[in-house]
């Protein structure tokens, strides 16, 4: 049972490097937990209105800050989004990463536009 135990410790902290580093690559600002399996990202823009366009365009969910707030504080996290590195592979996690940047990128350019 312990080896079992050393095991899921070591692929959860590679899955935490790998969600840290490519939201570091997508300069994104991020925390990772010190324990548990979610990070905590601020994406800049409106995550609810993202999740949107996330789930759309580019087969990617996260869940918005505001679903995680306490009552009467989510306007306070109406930019950030929890995302959690517990159940996909570190591959999926890259690539849920990079999609998810290229529907901010696609929100902020359409509002650049607007």
């Amino acid at each position: 049972q312990i080896s079992h135990v050393h095991r899921l410790c070591s692929e959860y902290e590679a899955a935490s490097r790998a969600l840290s580093a490519a939201l570091d690559e997508h300069r994104l600002k991020h925390t990772l937990p010190k324990g548990g399996f979610f990070a905590w990202i601020d994406l800049e823009v409106d995550t609810q209105a993202l999740l949107l366009i996330a789930e759309r365009d580019f087969d990617v969910s996260f869940l918005p800050g505001p679903m995680c707030a306490l009552p009467g504080s989510a306007d306070t996290h109406a930019s950030f989004a929890r995302l959690c590195f517990a159940y996909e592979t570190t591959e999926d996690i890259v690539e849920g990463v990079h999609r998810l940047a290229a529907a901010r990128e696609r929100m902020l350019s359409t509002a650049a536009c607007s």
